[in-house]
């Protein structure tokens, strides 16, 4: 069995490479395979390409959306007036039924 750097078909070997795999496995299967599947590996690692293509078209449907004015919208009551709101909507006007409880946003009747 050779020995040093570069002794198989350009794979460096070092000592730390030969302890991580059993003499078992040297036996059955050359070095020179070993690092010549090992540097196959790496090579296909580097080869990936992007991941969300590129920014060329961001920002393409905001653009072609019609510009609408804002509507005027009616205040939102504030301090007591708001908390006698959120009781009369919680506990008052509420449904009990079975199920689950349905949102504040939810059109099922």
């Amino acid at each position: 069995m050779p020995s040093g750097p570069g002794a198989f078909s350009g794979c460096i070997i070092n000592k730390a490479s030969l302890t991580s795999f059993s003499v078992a496995s040297l036996s059955n299967s050359p070095v020179s395979a070993y690092c010549s599947r090992r540097k196959r590996k790496q090579r296909s690692k580097s080869t990936m390409g992007k991941v969300h293509g590129s920014l060329a078209r961001a920002g393409k449907v905001r653009g072609q959306t019609p510009k609408v004015a804002k509507q005027d919208k009616k205040k939102k009551p504030r301090g007591r007036a708001h908390k006698r709101l959120q009781h009369n909507r919680r506990f008052v006007t509420a449904v009990v039924g079975f199920g689950k409880k349905r949102g504040p946003n939810s059109s099922e009747k």
